[in-house]
């Protein structure tokens, strides 16, 4: 789109594109979603198409957008950037508040939070940020293996699976590496 504003045409488009698939549900996503300008104007639309909208995103911004589902994916540490420079400091302090995220879970009552986790240590600041939220019933959490490859992913896939069960929270694997490598 020009200027980054959707048209009408650009938008039914999309739109029209989406029902000609046969798929029913469509997932909003890529980078990060809801700070695209036209992000409410898709989504309603696609709604009003009768189609059950997903939205990714990392909960840091709640623009005015509908959903059937909102899936956010809070930072966790081992997303922090290597260094200690602007850039590191930024993106610790915005993954660390939780204001924006504990209202979109407000605004959206079908949600889920998935995190990626490389072993054990991630827990423990899982569950702190658990804490500053509104109550979340466990099998709302889903953790997935962190990794750059399917092999990766599925290394660590094990002991991921272990801390779900044991603190009730849902695995889900990295499909889009076993697919897409």
């Amino acid at each position: 789109p020009s200027r980054g504003y959707l048209n009408e045409k650009e938008l039914d488009e999309l739109v029209a594109e989406a029902r000609a698939s046969g798929c029913r549900h469509v997932v909003v996503t890529g980078g990060e979603p809801l700070i695209q300008r036209e992000v409410g104007r898709l989504t309603r639309s696609l709604r009003e198409a009768d189609l059950h909208v997903t939205v990714e995103t990392a909960g840091l911004h709640h623009p005015d957008f509908e959903c059937d589902l909102l899936s956010a994916s809070p930072k966790t540490a081992n997303s922090d950037p290597d260094g200690d420079g602007d850039g590191a400091a930024r993106h610790r302090r915005l993954r660390e508040g939780t204001d924006v995220l504990a209202g979109l879970l407000r605004a959206f009552p079908d949600h889920q939070l998935k995190f990626v986790v490389q072993d054990e240590s991630d827990v423990g600041e899982i569950l702190a940020l658990l804490e500053r939220l509104p109550p979340l019933r466990p099998d709302r959490i889903l953790l997935m293996p962190e990794g750059r490859t399917a092999a990766e992913a599925a290394g660590r896939g094990p002991q991921v699976a272990a801390l779900c069960s044991r603190h009730g929270f849902r695995y889900t694997p990295r499909l889009h590496l076993d697919l897409f490598g």
